[in-house]
């Protein structure tokens, strides 16, 4: 158990100097310690460790600590067209919810609503606009605080909310993850784009960011899951248009859930 919790201080290394210089002093004492209340103390760091290590499992897409603190600065000449969303304007996050639920590449994780879900969690999001000024991309993210250390958790489910193969968007996107990830002291941001793993230049593009991508990992070992069912040609259809190509008895389970308020 010893070198575990000697892992997990490594892992914090570039992300929390702090936090890590405070693991090793604890990890220090509690070798040293011949008395009950130094293994008490013992079990509860690596009962703290678990828990970390249960929030940060290997996604589809990973962004490596060292990625987030040391490439916080936008770096090239293009111009920067994202936003950090301000929670006060109503209009504006009409705007976003409008595109969010709309868009081809949405997903419900992606709508400002999502969070309501997640009452443990808090919630932050990045916009980014075309040259006429038009949402082209978001990115919502859930932030996740871990208890003691004064450092969050950032995922953003199935987003960012945008053409996968759209590097611009997406890399304009990014930029302004890491200025969230600046601003909530992230130490890690992970998130999942929609797109087949055969689409290996895909891949490629989002490694070339700085991404990890796991190949070929086992069904629920990742944070939301690899397989997912997707309805085709529903684009312009009423959600009752939907509704109705389904079979009766399926029909009657999605309402029943409605009527449970699932």
């Amino acid at each position: 158990m010893f070198a575990y919790v000697k892992a997990v201080s490594k892992m914090h290394k570039i992300a929390c100097p702090k936090f890590t210089k405070w693991l090793r002093c604890v990890k220090f004492r509690i070798v040293g310690a011949n008395n009950g209340a130094g293994l008490l103390i013992f079990i509860v760091i690596c009962d703290i460790m678990k828990i970390i290590m249960a929030e940060t499992r290997p996604l589809t897409k990973k962004l490596t600590i060292k990625t987030i603190w040391n490439t916080f600065k936008p770096k090239g000449s293009g111009k920067i067209s994202m936003e950090i969303i301000n929670k006060s304007d109503k209009n504006l996050l009409a705007e976003y919810e409008e595109f969010a639920s709309t868009s081809r590449y949405g997903n419900f994780m992606q709508s400002i609503n999502w969070p309501k879900v997640k009452d443990n969690w808090g919630w932050d999001a990045v916009i980014s606009r075309d040259k006429d000024g038009k949402i082209r991309g978001t990115c919502l993210c859930i932030i996740k605080k871990i208890p003691f250390f004064g450092c969050t958790f950032l995922y953003a489910p199935h987003g960012p909310c945008c053409d996968p193969a759209d590097k611009e968007t997406v890399a304009d996107l990014f930029e302004g993850v890491k200025v969230l990830a600046k601003k909530h002291k992230a130490y890690q941001f992970m998130w999942d784009p929609c797109f087949e793993e055969k689409e290996t230049e895909l891949t490629q593009m989002y490694r070339d960011m700085g991404f990890t991508h796991i190949d070929d990992a086992p069904e629920l070992s990742t944070i939301q899951a690899r397989n997912n069912y997707m309805l085709r040609n529903i684009e312009g259809k009423t959600p009752d248009e939907v509704m109705a190509t389904f079979k009766s008895d399926w029909r009657n389970r999605i309402r029943k859930a409605g009527r449970k308020k699932a």
